[in-house]
């Protein structure tokens, strides 16, 4: 299938130069005092955002120095990344192709990370942070043409026009607008709001919160600079015998300086630990965190709006405010929830880079499927316990005749009953696969490559029966094999 084909599947037909000279339309910005005037007069060309676009470089900064947003955008990436599989459709030659090729490329299409494993991870952080992915895959054109590498375009940069009742995205960068292609570059918003183009940040809410909780600290660190962690310490000075020379303003002038001589001495000897005076100094203490237990209140209600802000629980953060165990698994499956929506644009965005790149080469495949891993569960055990629980209901479903064996395997989650004969007993013969054209790689995360998982056929009789008939063909999924193995079948 070539780029033109693939183009029309996806219901948009190319652009008259479909792919940007020199290989990107998207560019680097350059910082210049007059780029963000430029930005603030854009703002207002265009299709309005719903949000200002500084919000999004704003949280963006505050994700790098605030713990509890830092800490969330960190379990967004390990939730959402449990691993992945790739599953090519086509021909089985065209296959082996191209998964040597995209082998190379999941090494080479993010430079500065860890391969495809590190987009991954760059991807779900960007949707964490501005609820969408803006990045623009670099074809290299020429005797070896394909996808080069990806980059991630900022997407606070990004402004839409309706252009053609459709939304046309250019990148503001330098004082000018450009015009992203529409092969290269893709937007894909998690959430919009109503009917703008542009994506609703998942963290924003958390802002307000977490200002809050920056003039919190302030105030904080101030009384604890201002009071010490001892409290506020108060001495009673007798002060020197006046002279009979001296007159009223001479005198005022040495018992302040007595009084700043004998501060300055308190200053030295509590810094170090130790206090001595003499007994003309009467000194007493005033404990201010006596005073002060609605602190600690005030800091967790606003940590919880921070944490409702983020859409993460406390529990995820290390804050032990709920102890129930049913609690926490009901929190994780949640956050799960979250995590698979997160992953959703990250899909799509590596099958189409994927699917560019083996087009540009002309390596012809009915389909690229990128296929999320199942996350790790908190509770195995129960969810093994309930997944038996399940398949009886819908086996008995099957077996009374309630249900036709296709729609018991979507009810468990599968397409189709793969071989219904077995289900009462009595096969009448070999299994059909009718997606024998699907070829199954998962990826290595410690390799950093694609393993072909090879189907392997085996033979067993129903029933114990020696009978030929009775004999039923299925297929199984063993660990992943290397493409050697793969081929040798």
């Amino acid at each position: 299938m070539g780029l033109i084909d693939y183009l029309r599947r996806l219901g948009r037909e190319p652009a008259p130069a479909p792919l940007p000279p020199g290989g990107r339309s998207s560019r680097e910005e350059t910082h210049s005092f007059t780029t963000g005037a430029a930005s603030y007069l854009s703002y207002w060309d265009g299709i309005e955002p719903t949000l200002p676009p500084s919000y999004l470089d704003q949280i963006t900064r505050i994700a790098v120095v605030n713990p509890d947003m830092s800490q969330a955008v960190a379990n967004w990436v390990a939730l959402g990344n449990p691993g992945h599989d790739l599953i090519i459709t086509g021909d089985r030659h065209n296959v082996e192709t191209a998964y040597k090729r995209l082998n190379a490329k999941a090494r080479d299409l993010a430079r500065h990370t860890a391969g495809i494993d590190g987009l991954i991870n760059k991807y779900l952080e960007q949707v964490a942070l501005t609820g969408a992915i803006s990045s623009e895959d670099v074809v290299r054109l020429g005797s070896d043409p394909g996808v080069d590498q990806v980059v991630i375009v900022p997407a606070a940069q990004i402004r839409f026009r309706q252009e053609h009742n459709e939304y046309v995205p250019y990148q503001l960068v330098d004082r000018q607008e450009v015009r992203l292609n529409p092969v290269t570059y893709r937007y894909l918003a998690h959430m919009t709001i109503e009917n703008s183009p542009y994506a609703k940040p998942p963290m924003i809410a958390a802002l307000e919160p977490i200002l809050d909780q920056r003039a919190m600290k302030k105030n904080l660190q101030y009384v604890i600079k201002k009071f010490g962690l001892f409290g506020l310490i108060s001495a009673a000075v007798k002060p020197p015998r006046r002279e009979m020379s001296e007159t009223a303003g001479e005198y005022r002038q040495r018992v302040q300086e007595h009084l700043s001589g004998v501060l300055e001495a308190f200053k030295k000897n509590f810094h170090e630990g130790l206090a001595v005076y003499s007994d003309d100094i009467k000194v007493e203490r005033t404990n201010i965190t006596s005073d002060a237990r609605g602190i600690q209140e005030l800091f967790r209600l606003n940590e919880e709006q921070v944490f409702s802000g983020l859409g993460s629980d406390p529990s995820m953060h290390g804050r032990t405010y709920s102890k129930t165990e049913s609690y926490a698994r009901v929190v994780y499956n949640l956050l799960l929830n979250h995590a698979a929506g997160f992953q959703r644009p990250v899909k799509r965005r590596i099958e189409r880079t994927y699917q560019l790149d083996l087009s540009l080469a002309g390596i012809p495949v009915e389909g690229i499927s990128l296929q999320f891993r199942k996350s790790w569960s908190q509770d195995p055990l129960t969810e093994a316990k309930a997944q038996q629980v399940a398949w009886n209901v819908v086996r008995e479903k099957v077996d009374s005749g309630l249900l036709d064996p296709d729609s018991g395997a979507r009810e468990l989650g599968y397409d189709s009953w793969d071989d219904a004969a077995r289900i009462i007993g009595g096969a009448t013969g070999p299994a059909t696969n009718e997606n024998s054209r699907q070829h199954r790689f998962s990826f290595d995360q410690t390799a950093q490559l694609y393993r072909h998982v090879r189907p392997r056929l085996a033979v067993t009789a129903a029933n114990g029966s020696p009978r030929k008939d009775s004999i039923a063909i299925h297929n199984t999924e063993p660990a992943a094999t290397t493409v050697e193995d793969w081929l040798e079948l």
